[in-house]
Order: structure tokens, then sequence, then C-alpha cells
């Protein structure tokens, strides 16, 4: 039977309750096998910290997520998936808590069926610290274990509503800001906000006066500019790192709209 879902921005308009079950540090090495739990689906709610390190998600239905330093990452009770440590730099970990949620009648739900990325949230840090301290201690006060949480989950939410309509999908519009050089789709990115395609693209282009896909377009564009003026790398390297299909695809994108090749602008800039 489906887990019954109400959003994380939805819960701050309904009473709930939460069991916090424990918070932990899990330090991360690329060089570690990842963890799977395909078959054996998750049998509690988990939020955790990504601290020093980037890494990779896969759900049962191939979906890949990739997390960076900073971000939060939300993964729900029954989830079936793979992660791995990608990158990593020194002390690299995540920090974990793992919860139940329950409505006012003690019904069981989830924030979401999918794992969920809030990015660029360092900010809430010292919250998951704070969390690990206390599950340390045996005497520790429930309710401050779940203070702890409510806090958290408020700041995520107001992260992303703004009370505005616009604050419906800045979620979204934080993750395109980060993880652009990845080519997210704009349906992932709607997922991401619990609203329709359709409404994503309408209430992007009132707030952006851009599309999705030609506002990720142009910060790839500003990004090259930058690895073009500032670094050594090459045309293909910076194709392959802001996610072009080809080289040649970046070159024509790069032209039609600065009337000039990679390579020339780079001259040019030397040059000045």
């Amino acid at each position: 039977m489906p887990m019954d879902v109400l959003s994380i921005y939805e819960s701050e308009k309904v009473g709930y309750h939460l069991r916090f079950l424990e918070a932990i540090r899990i330090p991360q090495r690329t060089a570690a096998p990842f963890f799977s739990s395909m078959g054996y689906p998750k049998r509690q709610d988990m939020i955790l910290y990504v601290d020093g390190c980037s890494t990779r998600y896969q759900d049962k239905d191939g979906r890949t997520l990739t997390t960076h330093p900073g971000d939060v990452v939300y993964v729900p009770k029954g989830a079936e998936y793979t992660v791995g440590c990608i990158e990593e730099s020194q002390n690299a970990a995540t920090l974990q808590i793992n919860f139940l949620l329950f409505r006012e009648s003690f019904s069981p739900f989830i924030f979401s069926d999918e794992i969920v990325i809030f990015p660029n949230q360092r900010r809430l840090r010292e919250l998951f610290e704070r969390a690990i301290l206390l599950s340390k201690n045996a005497g520790a006060s429930p309710m401050k274990q779940k203070a702890i949480l409510f806090e958290l989950f408020h700041c995520l939410c107001d992260t992303g509503t703004r009370q505005s309509e616009g604050g419906l999908i800045r979620l979204g519009i934080d993750y395109l800001d980060a993880h652009y050089f990845e080519d997210p789709s704009v349906a992932s990115l709607a997922r991401m906000c619990h609203v329709s395609e359709e409404y994503f693209r309408r209430l992007f282009k009132e707030q952006k006066g851009l599309s999705p896909v030609a506002y990720k377009n142009e910060l790839r564009r500003s990004k090259a500019r930058q690895y073009l003026m500032y670094t050594d790398m090459s045309v293909l390297e910076i194709s392959e790192s802001l996610s072009y299909a080809t080289v040649s695809h970046f070159i024509k994108d790069f032209k039609e709209h600065h009337g000039t090749t990679p390579l020339a602008f780079r001259n040019a800039y030397k040059r000045s």
C-alpha cells in the first residue's frame, strides 16, 4: 500500500507528531563501496547534511541525484536506493538523523515518496551537530530532540516558501543555481517543488523572465566565459564539465550568443 504523503510545506499548516530515533555522523570515503538498500526498503525516514563531500544517489526507478557540500537530503521511509561518495575533502561525512512521522491521528506519513535534495543549507549544519550530541547523551530530553527536528523542518520549509506563489518553486531555482552543470530536467525540478511541470515553467518565467531551459543555458554560458578567461581548461574539457552533448554543440551555442568561438573569445580576452 502506498505511503501517505504530506509535503514538508503542507506540514507547516497542520499538526503532526514525530519520533526521534537517532542522529549519527557517518564518515564518507570515495574508496568505500556504495551503500545499497535495494530490496530492503528503509524502515524509517532520514534527513542528512552533506559535510565536505559530494554523493550520488540512484533510486529503484533509475533516477540519479548528486549532492554537494552543504546540501540537505531527505530520504523517505520505504525508499530503495544506492548511494556512494564521489568526491571528498578531509573529514568528509554525512550527518544523519533517523525519525518517524505521524499525523495527529497517529497514522504514519512521509514528506515525499522520492528522495529530495535541499541545496545550499550550510546554515543548518549546527542543528545536525546538536542532534548528534543529544543522541550520544542517554539522558537527553526527548522534547529537545524533537524540537531540533521541528526547527530543522521549519527552516527547510521556509527556504522553499516565501509566502508568495513564486516561493513555491524557490527550492527548484536554488537547485538549478547550484547544479546547472548537471543539466537537471525541468520535470525533476517540478517534482522537487511538488508542482506540475507546466505550473513550474509558468512561475519560473514570471520570476526570472526566462524559461528554465534558457536560464540554465545562460548559467552554463556564464560559467564557460569564466573558464575561458581564468583557466587553461580546453574547449573540450569546458564542454564536458558543463554537460553539453558534444563539443560541437557547445561551440555552436557559444558562437550564436557571443558572435565568436570559445577559442577566439579566450584569445581576445588575453590580448585585451
